[in-house]
Parts: C-alpha cells; sequence; structure tokens
C-alpha cells in the first residue's frame, strides 16, 4: 500500500561521480523527475504481475533502459530515491522486495476451528511430483529470486534451495542423501540452477556437481539398515552421470546478448578471475537479477515441465479438487 509520511524533493538534477578501485570512471547526470517516472514504470509492471521486484533488479532495469550508469554510487543513489518516493507516498511500500534476511517471521495460528478448518482447504496439496520418473531441485544463487522462483516450484512441488557463495560440505550432504534416497529407488535425479555469470557463480556449477557425484561414486554406507524401501544394490560409478545431472539454465551468454543484460565489472580479486577471462574471452561479468522475471520463470517453467509427465501432473491437480471440494462439503455439515 502506498502511506505518505512527510514531502521530500521530487525533482532536480542529479550528478554522480562514479569511481571503480578509488579512480573516477565517469560521471552519471540526470534528472530526477526522470529517475522516477522510471521506477514507477518498472515497479508498477512487477506488481501486475505479482511481484515485488528488488532493488538490484530495479537498478538493472534502469541500467538498460541507459537511464543509469553500472557503478556503485548511482545504485546507492537510487535507493535514496526509492525511499523518496515511499515516503512522499508515491510508490507503493511493497512494490521493493525486502531482504529474507530482515523479514518478519512468527508462527503460524488461526481465530479458531473454523478459521482451520477453511485454512485447510486453501493449503491442502497432494505431492505434485508423485509417479514421476525424475526427482527434480532447484537451486539458485540468490535470495532476492525466492518469491518469483516460488511461482513456479510452488506449482510443481518442487525443491527450492538457496546457496548464497560456495555451499557448505554440510549442504552438499543433505543435497547428497535427498539425491541418493531417489536413486536407489530407480528416479534419476535432476538438479535445475540458477546464478550469476560471473567467476564464482559458473564454478558452482562444477563444484555442486563435483563434489555431490563425489559423495554417490564413493558412499560406503549400507542405507537399507535405516530404511528398508533403499535398494543399495546400485553401482554409481556406472550410473553416474545419467542419474545425476546439474542443469545450468541461467545465466549464459546466449542470455547475456539476447536480452542486452547490463554487465558489470569481475571481480580481479577472485582467485578464479584468470580462469573466466579465458575461457570467456572478456572480464565483464553479469548478475542473473537483470534477467526479467517473466523471461525467468517461463524458462525454469519450461525445464520443468520437460523434465515431467503432465497427464501425471494434471491427474493429481484433479485429485486435489475434488477432495477440497469434499472437505468444504463436510465443513459445512458442521
Amino acid at each position: 500500500m502506498k502511506e505518505k509520511f512527510e514531502d521530500r524533493l521530487m525533482k532536480g538534477k542529479i550528478r554522480i561521480t562514479c569511481k571503480k578501485e578509488g579512480k573516477k570512471v565517469g560521471v552519471w547526470e540526470a534528472r530526477k523527475e526522470d529517475i522516477i517516472e522510471a521506477i514507477m514504470e518498472v515497479t508498477a509492471a512487477e506488481m501486475q504481475r505479482g511481484f515485488s521486484i528488488s532493488l538490484r533488479g530495479l537498478f538493472y532495469k534502469l541500467v538498460s533502459q541507459n537511464l543509469i550508469l553500472n557503478y556503485l554510487e548511482p545504485y546507492q543513489k537510487l535507493s535514496s530515491i526509492v525511499d523518496d518516493c515511499k515516503y512522499s507516498g508515491l510508490l507503493d511500500w511493497n512494490a521493493i522486495k525486502v531482504d529474507g534476511a530482515r523479514d518478519m517471521r512468527i508462527d503460524y495460528s488461526v481465530d479458531g476451528i473454523p478459521d482451520a478448518l477453511n485454512d485447510t482447504i486453501t493449503q491442502y496439496k497432494l505431492n505434485r511430483q508423485e509417479g514421476q520418473s525424475n526427482y527434480i531441485e532447484v537451486w539458485c544463487e540468490k535470495e532476492t529470486l525466492v518469491d518469483i522462483l516460488r511461482r513456479v516450484t510452488d506449482k510443481y512441488h518442487i525443491p527450492l534451495c538457496i546457496v548464497k557463495g560456495r555451499n557448505s560440505s554440510s549442504a552438499i550432504y543433505k543435497g547428497y542423501q535427498r539425491f541418493r534416497e531417489e536413486i536407489d529407488t530407480g528416479r534419476p535425479a535432476k538438479l535445475i540452477y540458477i546464478g550469476d555469470h560471473d567467476p564464482s557463480g559458473l564454478d558452482m556449477i562444477r563444484d555442486i556437481e563435483q563434489r555431490t557425484a563425489f559423495m554417490l561414486k564413493n558412499s560406503r554406507v549400507d542405507y537399507s539398515r535405516y530404511n528398508a524401501s533403499y535398494n543399495s544394490t546400485l553401482e554409481y560409478k556406472t550410473l553416474l552421470p545419467e542419474y545425476f545431472e546439474v542443469m545450468p539454465i541461467a545465466l549464459t551468454m546466449y542470455q547475456v546478448k539476447r536480452y542486452n543484460l547490463p554487465d558489470n565489472y569481475a571481480k580481479e580479486s577472485d582467485k578464479l578471475f584468470n580462469w573466466y577471462v579465458q575461457t570467456y574471452k572478456t572480464d565483464k561479468s553479469w548478475e542473473v537479477d537483470a534477467l526479467d522475471s517473466s523471461v525467468l520463470t517461463k524458462l525454469l517453467e519450461k525445464t520443468i515441465t520437460g523434465l515431467m509427465d503432465e497427464d501425471l501432473y494434471e491427474n493429481i491437480l484433479q485429485r486435489e479438487a475434488e477432495d477440497k471440494a469434499k472437505l468444504a462439503a463436510f465443513i459445512n455439515t458442521m
């Protein structure tokens, strides 16, 4: 919602010096009213789709429109202008996504039995992956994309994992356990990966694949002792990579060029910088946040449905609808 707290200056000339490694590299000049107009257009379009956009995503939209320079100082100024728009009552306070780490969390509660029963109908969902031949997970480098990706992963009942920076061995091990359990039942594990096109983001694909495959190949635990449904006779060295696959779908160089995404300089301090430059013949990098939310969701949905039997999925949706109708009829008799 929009709520005004005070009047703020909403027009005037912007002139910001941009620096890289302490050296002046350019000057960003613009009219504040033009930037505000662009902010309103971008956020309105996203909210119409049902999304809040991250500040980083908004920044890249404006960079793509050549309204702002892609440096830290303009980004910080944009944050200040967004605040002006909010406090002056111009911009919906929900238009910009709140960092998940700063969001409030509270345990579930209801107003009474009728409320709880109605919640049961609303929340009722069968396992929409039941009977599918592949086990699918989505791993993403950016927490800011959670709300966008969950539109798709929740729809198909696909696990979504956020992997900030290089994954810890414990997180890889938990993933390995899930994949191992599914592979033991005969279902290949497909890990869909989404991350930045930069040295660390691309190396995470190798790291996740390599460490998980290592654990699968060298597992010495007979899991049938813990779960009778496990078939622990599988020979993982012959099953890989057929039964475990990392599928990176974003961000790719093809997407960078097709959508003309704004670039950053890759961090020279990154130990993988030289490898990245030699491999991709550039010292530029790109963030997946810059990819339009509709493009990303369509891409993810297409990838997921390509791994599924959609008839099985539709049958489960039909069962869900029938069960919800039965629950509603039962509640009405109380």
